[in-house]
């Protein structure tokens, strides 16, 4: 059944976020707000909520970089929000695609100076910027996932792995992910994690089931 959009904003556009389930129920929704020229910078995050994951209610969540760690410039990257729940630490992270300070996009730059950026929080409206993950890994629309003792960031292009949480995720000889692919996520049924992606003017992958090798 075909159903209205589920979102409304007054930016030009909304794009590439994440979504979780809390305990109480409701649904919330992480995304990638975008307005070219915007003294603010042209992306930032937007947040809406739902019990029925039909009829969604926007929140005064408009979160933009800090400024002191991230880049606040207006072409800056800021984008991409995957967020989710710390069970060992009781809070949640987001992790997305930015700049940090002194290292700012131009109007013609697109991928020179990406970092993962890291935000954490209690309660999904206050958010407190973190330093950036280590490594030299740093893609679009990242997700994580921790199996086999091993933590990992994906993205677009690449993946990248780590020993510790924050770091350094360092990508690997064959680290490519589907040729093309774009906006990449994981979904997991208790038993496997299954990975979608969509490809730019083209339609969504057969899902792929993935496989962790013992050497990660």
């Amino acid at each position: 059944k075909q159903l209205s959009p589920s979102i409304y904003h007054e930016d030009n556009c909304a794009f590439t976020g994440s979504y979780l389930t809390t305990p109480d129920g409701v649904h919330h929704c992480f995304f990638t707000r975008w307005k070219e020229n915007n003294p603010e910078g042209r992306e930032s995050i937007g947040h809406a909520t739902s019990t029925d994951m039909i009829l969604w209610t926007k929140t005064p969540l408009h979160l933009i970089p800090d400024g002191v760690i991230y880049s606040c410039g207006l072409y800056r990257d800021f984008r991409d929000p995957c967020v989710f729940y710390d069970n060992k630490e009781n809070l949640y992270h987001m992790i997305l695609l930015t700049n940090v300070v002194g290292r700012e996009n131009g109007p013609k730059s697109w991928d020179e100076h990406w970092v993962q950026g890291h935000y954490l929080s209690k309660d999904l409206c206050h958010w407190i910027p973190q330093k950036p993950f280590e490594g030299d890994f740093a893609d679009e629309c990242p997700d994580y996932f921790f199996q086999q003792n091993r933590h990992y960031l994906h993205g677009c292009h690449h993946y990248g792995i780590a020993k510790d949480f924050h770091g350094p995720y360092m990508i690997q000889k064959y680290s490519e992910l589907d040729l093309g692919a774009r906006a990449p996520k994981f979904c997991f049924d208790g038993h496997r994690r299954i990975w979608f992606a969509g490809f730019i003017g083209g339609p969504a992958t057969l899902p792929r089931t993935l496989n962790v090798l013992p050497d990660g």
